[in-house]
């Protein structure tokens, strides 16, 4: 969600933006005499600037760039605002920066310019001025697709990359600092991530794949998705530099501690270490590292013990999927392109993170399917690029323990069968190709860039795709003993799933089929949901929700888990009898009564949302007697501290409050209750009670939507006044009958009297 932008001093009207045709651009100062000054070119403005004395026109595309000096003799911040004229439609978001010419492109002292040419070194032209590390001031706009402008302010750049800096089109990383402007990039940039602050983005120009597919990283990452590994999201997006088209590029997170700890909960960027290339050390400390690294070469790594202590430095899976998923897509370029990271904040194991995949999927060659790079990256004695003896080290010493081989071919069975399949590979190719097919005629216009080379390079990609998976296989059997190739298929029926080798989910919707090796047992563990329970398996005779299958000797498995509902005697005894979702005074609470006739320990029983689930503590709840389970105890005790004591929590998460799921179940996991709402929230307090407990709390017609703070641990409003509508009928009646006694009586002492 967007916030609000960074309030600028310089007022421009109308504000920078999109527009149709040439527009009247005015300058302004809320203080009477201050003086504003102003360029068209990216420049900074001062007092040797233009100086504003009336509105001006522009009739193309232009940055205007103002600053005010105020009577006092200050001066405002930099503004900028830009104004695009009769631009192209475009679906992608776009950013437009404004820097000084002469920073960027003097002969001398550019800093995307080669610079004096004595002082160029190597292959690389390291000595070049964009080889610079020192960050520069410029100001930045970024507008949605919707053409909406979501930050405007002064901020910091820098040069960003690799070898990939000798391009014409350089890649930026910018920096939101207090200093400057606002502190952060705050607006949502990644569609598939709740992350709405950022203080360092890049724009990155596709690194080596640039004039080539320009995407191969982003296909890459897209691919891996669902693997837990740590890898940048990316968008892309049309960069104007100074008022002029500079091309197509990827909006990235910047890799640091800032990155770890927006992607991993509970870590705090001050507390981490986090190292790239061999040991360069970019937060922390090498003191773990080292130790990781000494372990693996003073012990013996084939013994059981030593791999599974281990197992407790580091992420095993991690780094397998890591070291895979390179070995795979032959990233020649992966050797010290690494960064990893570890915090005490998290378990202290290191774990390593992707990024910068461009030399994949045949960048350099159309035959790069049948390169060995399983031999290539576990080579004792490489060169210093591109893979040096200690880029190989870690995975060397692992192989040599039968565990760990075993788990890591399992592993790549695992992903040969599902994301690195061709036809999962080839639609996210093919899909990547056709978000950027309209938008790259730009990009080969202002780069001199070739369309038949992007379709050749998307080709190939697609052709890696179709060829490299047999060839993997074709490695992974010459490295290792992995015997014959064994078919298995795998899936669920009932509310459960399959997993294989605690990594791929099979459930009644999904099945999992692919081919695994006869040396090497695969795991599969039959999950049930909650409210249902395993029952037996369909091709196998074991009793065990657990197997450890033995392929030996087998050409085929087929297996399917059959689960049942997981009953009790208490459901729809015990249920939810009033909600309050999204309360900002009281916190979110639920209220659950107890309907049967006997006491129950609520220990360990379990309540779901949509999301997420809580594991209530012990807590007896008598026949016929309610509980409140809050998601904040001291925010509901405040408004009725009278009850506090009836009621446990807190659960860390919020009820929605328009729809949501709610589930009861108990710590068995048998299904205790249900229920579903979808109302139309009203515009102040409420609660949703049931109006009666002994109604069915599934039917929605039982339920009501009641204004204010609601009646926990009470009877509902509907139900208490059906209690007194009762109440008030009996003791009518009573009162009748008392009136008739009387009349009577009267009568008989009268006759008896007379």
């Amino acid at each position: 969600m967007a916030q609000l932008l960074f309030p600028q001093e310089v007022q421009f009207e109308p504000k920078g933006g999109f527009y149709a045709t040439s527009q009247e651009i005015s300058l302004s100062h809320e203080e009477e005499g201050a003086i504003i000054f102003y360029t068209l070119d990216g420049s900074e403005p001062d007092k040797n600037t233009l100086r504003y004395t009336r509105p001006f026109y522009t009739d193309t595309t232009v940055v205007v760039r103002a600053v005010a000096l105020k009577p006092n003799g200050t001066r405002s911040r930099i503004e900028s605002s830009t104004y695009f004229i009769d631009e192209p439609e475009t679906d992608f978001a776009v950013v437009s920066l404004a820097v000084p010419p002469k920073m960027l492109f003097d002969s001398i002292v550019g800093i995307f310019e080669e610079g004096v040419k004595n002082d160029l070194t190597g292959a690389g032209n390291y000595g070049a001025n964009y080889w610079s590390r020192q960050e520069y001031f410029m100001n930045a706009e970024i507008f949605e697709s919707n053409d909406s402008c979501v930050y405007r302010s002064p901020c910091g750049f820098r040069l960003f990359g690799g070898v990939s800096r000798q391009f014409p089109q350089k890649s930026l990383a910018i920096i939101s600092r207090l200093r400057y402007g606002d502190k952060r990039f705050r607006h949502q940039l990644f569609p598939n991530t709740k992350e709405d602050k950022y203080k360092f983005l890049i724009l990155r120009n596709a690194g080596s794949d640039w004039g080539k597919a320009h995407g191969r990283d982003a296909v890459i990452t897209d691919m891996v998705d669902d693997w837990d590994i740590l890898k940048q999201n990316h968008r892309p997006c049309h960069v104007y530099l100074n008022g002029k088209y500079w091309g197509v590029y990827y909006i990235r997170e910047k890799i640091n501690s800032y990155f770890v700890a927006t992607h991993v909960e509970g870590v705090h960027p001050d507390t981490m270490d986090l190292i790239e290339h061999r040991k360069a050390l970019r937060k922390g400390t090498l003191d773990s590292y080292n130790t990781l690294l000494k372990f693996l070469a003073d012990v013996d790594m084939s013994k059981k013990e030593n791999y599974e202590f281990l197992k407790g430095l580091m992420d095993v899976a991690n780094y397998a999927d890591y070291k895979l998923l390179q070995i795979f897509i032959d990233n020649q370029d992966a050797g010290g392109n690494i960064k990893f990271w570890r915090s005490d904040d998290f378990d202290g194991k290191w774990r390593w993170i992707l990024y910068d995949t461009d030399w994949g999927f045949g960048l350099m060659r159309g035959d790069a399917f049948e390169f060995n790079s399983l031999d290539f990256h576990l080579e004792p004695e490489g060169p210093d690029w591109p893979n040096p003896p200690w880029s190989t080290f870690i995975l060397r010493r692992l192989m040599e323990n039968p565990e760990f081989e075993a788990f890591f071919v399992n592993r790549f069975c695992d992903r040969l069968n599902t994301t690195l399949r061709t036809d999962t590979m080839t639609a996210h190719i093919d899909r990547h190709q056709a978000k950027m097919a309209s938008e790259m005629p730009r990009q080969w216009e202002r780069w001199d860039h070739s369309e038949r080379v992007w379709n050749i390079h998307y080709n190939r990609m697609r052709r890696f795709a179709r060829k490299r998976p047999a060839v993997m296989r074709q490695h992974l059997e010459e490295r290792f003993n992995t015997g014959k190739r064994v078919s298995l298929t795998a899936n669920a029926e009932g509310r459960g799933s399959v997993w294989i080798n605690e990594n791929l989910k099979a459930s009644y919707v999904k099945t999992v089929s692919g081919e695994y090796y006869e040396n090497y047992p695969v795991t599969i563990q039959a999950r049930p949901r909650l409210g249902w329970q395993f029952s037996h398996w369909e091709g196998s005779d074991d009793p065990s929700p657990n197997l450890t299958l033995n392929l030996k000797g087998r050409s085929s498995v087929s297996l399917k888990a059959i689960f049942i509902p997981l009953t009790t005697e208490l459901e729809d005894k015990v249920h939810f009898n009033e909600i309050s979702c999204f309360n900002h005074k009281t916190g979110d609470w639920l209220e659950i009564r107890n309907g049967s006739e006997e006491r129950i320990n609520l220990e360990g029983w379990i309540i779901k949302n949509r999301k997420k689930e809580y594991k209530l503590p012990a807590k007896w709840l008598a026949a016929g007697d309610y509980v409140v389970v809050a998601k904040d105890t001291s925010l509901f005790a405040q408004t009725f501290p009278v009850k506090a004591r009836h009621i446990v929590g807190n659960f860390d998460f919020g009820l929605d409050k328009f729809t949501d799921k709610l589930e009861l179940y108990t710590a068995r996991g048998a299904t205790v209750d249900t229920f579903t709402y979808n109302i139309q929230t009203p515009g102040r307090s409420f609660t949703i009670d049931l109006r009666e407990p002994q109604l069915d709390n599934g039917n929605k017609d039982n339920w009501e939507v009641v204004f204010g703070q609601g009646t926990p641990l009470e009877h509902n409003p509907f139900y208490f006044a059906q209690l007194a509508r009762e109440a008030h009928v009996k003791w009518t009646a009573i009162g009748v009958f008392i009136a008739l006694l009387l009349v009577f009586g009267v009568w008989v002492f009268t006759r008896f009297k007379s």
